[in-house]
């Protein structure tokens, strides 16, 4: 038989589990929500990608090759669309370190075009597979287009 103790403790670990698994909220993040009135974005939070017009079209100038892009996009569409970038990098997200998470977005991967800006990719299916697909849209014409 089991004492009280070890039976707390795994009752406290199944829940801290099962709260992580299923926490989650919207789904979206600040990038995907809409804009304050007369919100001022700086480069470093464009950089970031915390900018909560990140995906604006609006903001892009048409005359730009980014305006072409759209959410969905798949990478190699895009690059057919607006050519290579400068450099690619590649990072994790948190939900990476979600216990028993098994779905998308686990990491990205960022193409940086030098006076241009940043496309933002995440793959399509579960545990990284599948195509990438365009995420969002950072339009940045300060953009040097190398990683740091």
């Amino acid at each position: 038989m089991l004492n009280k103790g070890v039976l707390m403790a795994i009752g406290i670990s199944a829940s801290l589990v099962a709260g992580c698994a299923t926490q989650g909220g919207s789904g979206q993040t600040v990038a995907e929500e809409a804009p304050a009135a007369g919100t001022a974005t700086s480069a470093a939070e464009i950089r970031r990608g915390t900018s909560p017009t990140a995906f604006s079209s609006e903001d892009i100038p048409a005359d730009s090759p980014f305006a072409k892009v759209e959410k969905g996009m798949t990478e190699g569409r895009v690059y057919d669309l607006i050519g290579q970038p400068t450099e690619v990098k590649t990072y994790l997200t948190g939900k990476t370190w979600i216990p028993f998470y098994f779905g998308p977005d686990t990491h990205r991967k960022e193409a940086l075009y030098k006076g241009q800006g940043r496309i933002v990719f995440t793959p399509s299916g579960a545990l990284g597979t599948g195509v990438y697909k365009v995420f969002k849209v950072i339009y940045d014409p300060t953009e040097d287009g190398y990683a740091e």
